[in-house]
């Protein structure tokens, strides 16, 4: 794929995703969907209510480099 305006190439359906959401019930959400999951939630918006203990092996994390 091609990269969009940002920069940014599309990673969407690899691995959902655990992200940090400081505000909300959870303060980890799995979002996204992956190479497992059925199409309809495989978008970067989708948040999944499993909670941190969950295992699956398509649930993954993208590490970030803040270049400092």
């Amino acid at each position: 794929k091609e990269a969009n305006n940002a920069g940014l190439y599309d990673m969407s359906g690899n691995v959902v995703e655990w992200c940090f959401e400081p505000s909300g019930s959870l303060s980890r959400v799995a979002r996204g969907g992956s190479f497992n999951s059925s199409p309809t939630i495989c978008f970067v918006a989708y948040r999944n209510g499993n909670g941190p203990s969950t295992a699956r092996p398509d649930y993954g994390f993208r590490p970030v480099y803040s270049g400092d």
